[in-house]
């Protein structure tokens, strides 16, 4: 790995700090304070960044209004796959663990002598916590950009008066609406953090607990959860978008 252009040795875990962002979800990964490998959205994770809760980004201004973060360490090829085919803990997770970064070194020692960064199961009596557990962010495969919709009689463009999200789940598993069942509140986490993070939803300056869900459907054909948000009546009043 090498931080600023310097070569330096994956030895020892620098807690809060960016080690790797994915190139397709746009998702930032670090060890938390208890050297878990956890992960945020790119929008929290700059929000972090400017609270100084996460470290190892550098800002460059492109132009008026166009700000990039960029993480100050490099991983090679062998590293950056051992951190991607781990389980993380996403910050919507309160109780789940990550992948530890002790495991994650013994898969990139594996990989650079097999090329493979996959390790065989512990000894049942020395298991990893993240053993066998669910991983949400592989279950769901993609999450469409939320749809802000109004009513037949609202008249007023400048509001809304529902949110529609769909989620994608992926083909493979046999019994997803068990799945679904099961993991629901987490699911429905997952949805406002989306929803939060929009930047149609920011617009409108509202905080993410005036929603009220409203409906929650699966399509097992297009492998499709909708989501249909309204706006709570907060006090006995109505709220008014202009």
């Amino acid at each position: 790995m090498f931080i600023d252009g310097v070569e330096m040795k994956m030895d020892k875990c620098m807690k809060n700090y960016v080690y790797l962002i994915n190139d397709k979800t746009r998702e930032v990964y670090y060890f938390n304070d208890d050297e878990r490998l956890s992960v945020a959205s790119q929008f929290k994770a700059i929000d972090m960044v400017k609270r100084g809760e996460l470290s190892g980004m550098r800002k460059m201004i492109l132009s008026e209004g166009v700000i990039v973060w960029y993480p100050v360490v490099e991983l090679d090829e062998i590293e950056r796959a051992a951190i991607l085919d781990s389980l993380v803990r996403h910050g919507y997770e309160k109780s789940r663990y990550g992948c530890s970064f002790d495991r994650i070194l013994k898969k990139v020692e594996k990989g650079r002598q097999t090329g493979s960064v996959k390790l065989k199961d512990y000894d049942s009596r020395k298991s990893d916590p993240t053993r066998n557990l669910f991983d949400l962010n592989r279950f769901i495969a993609k999450i469409d950009k939320p749809i802000m919709e109004r009513d037949i009689d609202n008249t007023n463009t400048k509001s809304f008066d529902f949110i529609r999200l769909q989620m994608f789940t992926v083909t493979y598993e046999s019994d997803p609406l068990e799945i679904i069942k099961k993991y629901k509140k987490e699911i429905l986490k997952l949805a406002l953090e989306k929803i939060e993070n929009s930047r149609g939803f920011k617009h409108y300056g509202l905080p993410v607990n005036f929603l009220k869900l409203d409906k929650f459907t699966y399509c097992r054909s297009s492998n499709m959860i909708e989501l249909l948000f309204i706006l709570k009546p907060i006090g006995g009043g109505l709220i008014e978008l202009s």
